[in-house]
């Protein structure tokens, strides 16, 4: 499975939106925590894409692994810059 990596929190765990979830399809994200990252990586880039495989029968569904694809499906702004355009400035 592949997807898009929306958040990562620094205290080691994120959520995954696979790729053809609707926006607030919240029931299809996948939780991924840092100890099934490769070796090497601590964190996950939001708005990377990765590739993932999932727990078999646990939901919510949780990554088993995670692979970095090297893409990126958007670049995340900041909650001040997020002001800004929302704002028009």
């Amino acid at each position: 499975m592949t997807g898009v990596v929306k958040f990562w929190n620094p205290s080691g765990w994120g959520i995954i939106t696979p790729h053809g979830a609707k926006f607030g399809d919240r029931d299809r994200e996948v939780f991924i925590h840092e100890t099934k990252l490769p070796k090497g990586v601590s964190k996950l880039p939001e708005g990377e894409e990765v590739e993932y495989s999932i727990f078999p029968g646990v939901s919510p569904p949780r990554a088993l692994s995670v692979q970095l694809l090297g893409k990126t499906a958007y670049v995340p702004i900041d909650s001040q810059k997020r002001k800004a355009v929302a704002s028009g400035d």
